[in-house]
């Protein structure tokens, strides 16, 4: 599904999911998404 971002989720079965999420610089720096 769509959240208005530039961003797709796509749900299914994954080990792990780890978000990073630089709320300090949210415009100036990548959010991290690590999928295992």
């Amino acid at each position: 599904y769509q959240l208005g971002l530039p961003i797709r989720i796509e749900i299914g079965i994954v080990g792990k999911v780890s978000l990073k999420i630089p709320w300090a610089g949210l415009f100036s720096q990548p959010i991290i998404l690590n999928i295992e």
